[in-house]
C-alpha cells in the first residue's frame, strides 16, 4: 500500500508539473492578448469562462485523492464519478467551441488574431483537462478503485 502511495506521488507531481506550465502559458497568452488589443465575443469568452469553471470544479474533486486524510471506497468513487462529470463537461464544451470556431470563423465574426487565440486558449484548457484524466486513471489503477 505504502509503495503504490508513493507511486502515485511521483505519478502526480509530474502530471500537476505538467498542468502548471500548461496554467502558465495560458497566463502568456492571455498577457499577449491584452497588450495586443485582442477581444473575443461574449460567446467566446462566456465558452472559455465555462470550460475554465469545469476544470476548476475537476481540479478541486481530485484534490482529496491526494490529501492527507484516507478516503473510503465510496469517497473515492465520489470524487472519481465528480471529476468524471467535469471532465465530460469540459470535453462537451471544448467540441462546442471547436464548432462555432470553425462557423464564426468562416463568417468572418471575429479577427483572424482572436480567432486564433480563442483556439489556443481553448487547446490548453482541453490539454490541462487530459492531465487531470490521466491523473484519474493513474489513481484507478494503482489503487484499484472500480
Amino acid at each position: 500500500a505504502t509503495y503504490r502511495k508513493v507511486q502515485f506521488l511521483l505519478e502526480w507531481s509530474t502530471d500537476i508539473g505538467q498542468s502548471v506550465e500548461l496554467v502558465h502559458r495560458l497566463k502568456e497568452v492571455q498577457t499577449e492578448r491584452e497588450a495586443n488589443e485582442i477581444y473575443f465575443l461574449p460567446k467566446q469568452r462566456n465558452r472559455l469562462l465555462d470550460m475554465l469553471r469545469e476544470l476548476i470544479e475537476g481540479m478541486e474533486a481530485l484534490g482529496p485523492l491526494n490529501g492527507p486524510v484516507e478516503l473510503s471506497r465510496k469517497q473515492e468513487m465520489d470524487a472519481l464519478r465528480r471529476i468524471e462529470i467535469h471532465l465530460s463537461s469540459a470535453g462537451i464544451l471544448r467540441e462546442q467551441m471547436r464548432l462555432k470556431h470553425v462557423e464564426h470563423a468562416r463568417k468572418g465574426r471575429y479577427s483572424l488574431e482572436g480567432g486564433m487565440v480563442f483556439n489556443e486558449m481553448g487547446n490548453l484548457f482541453e490539454e490541462v483537462a487530459l492531465r487531470i484524466g490521466i491523473l484519474t486513471t493513474k489513481y484507478e489503477e494503482i489503487f484499484k478503485v472500480s
